[in-house]
């Protein structure tokens, strides 16, 4: 009996044996995924952490320093000098702000995260089917959602960092980083922008995402090997141009 259709199989994989399997047999998962795909179990995992990270950042924030930060950056960057009075009410006004938003972070965390999954999953769907992928966009969700669970690794542990912190101990720039494991991790939150930007395109949950991805894209019927590789990995590099230039022109 082929081994497909053995008891057991990757054609036979529930949705946490997909999920396990990512890490133990990824090549033998992404094949069953492409056969029976199936997305929902990393999706609601990823749309889960993403509320309770913003749920918990609401209390760890310091709104003041935050926008203080920002607000000194973009003078600094337009070249104009800010009286103190005017700078105080501009921060006053921007705490306040956030301070009305902050309920309503867990829901825009979730939504965030399901718009940009979602996105992804189609740009994926759509490149790699120009370059001659047969698939249906459920098995580009189930590719992408299962490639994305090191992304919902390093949320957890952005989670449990966040939980440890002192309530209103953290800017924007340092929540930013909380969760990072990569080389934006040895540099300065003083370091130029674009340097960041391109460190923390370099984080281990990101590479390991675009690997799982590549992986994935192997198994989609008629994508050649090269494609598969090519596909994502231009992608990702477009991602990284695109994050550094937005950081020189905004950051």
């Amino acid at each position: 009996m082929p081994e497909s259709e053995s008891k057991g199989s990757p054609a036979e994989m529930s949705e946490a044996a997909a999920a396990l399997g990512i890490f133990t047999r990824p090549s033998a998962t992404f094949a069953a995924l492409a056969r029976k795909p199936t997305w929902w179990l990393p999706f609601v995992a990823g749309l889960l952490v993403s509320a309770v990270f913003s749920f918990v950042m609401t209390d760890k924030m310091d709104y003041d320093a935050s926008m203080r930060q920002a607000i000194e950056k973009r003078a600094a960057k337009s070249g104009q000098s800010m009286p103190a009075a005017e700078m105080e009410k501009s921060v006053d006004t921007a705490v306040e702000m956030q301070r009305k938003m902050a309920p309503y972070y867990p829901t825009i965390g979730a939504a965030g995260y399901s718009f940009f999954f979602f996105l992804i999953a189609l740009v994926l769907a759509f490149s790699a089917s120009a370059f001659g992928a047969e698939a249906k966009i459920p098995v580009y969700l189930a590719v992408y959602s299962h490639a994305q669970i090191p992304l919902v690794i390093r949320s957890i542990y952005g989670t449990i960092r966040l939980l440890s912190a002192a309530d209103g101990s953290l800017t924007f720039e340092q929540l930013g980083r909380i969760g990072t494991i990569g080389p934006a991790l040895f540099l300065s939150p003083s370091s130029p922008a674009t340097l960041l930007a391109l460190a923390s395109s370099l984080d281990l949950g990101v590479l390991a995402t675009l690997g799982l991805v590549v992986l994935g894209f192997r198994r989609l019927p008629s994508l050649s090997r090269a494609s598969a590789a090519g596909v994502p990995i231009a992608l990702y590099g477009l991602f990284v141009l695109i994050r550094v230039c937005w950081a020189a022109l905004f950051g």
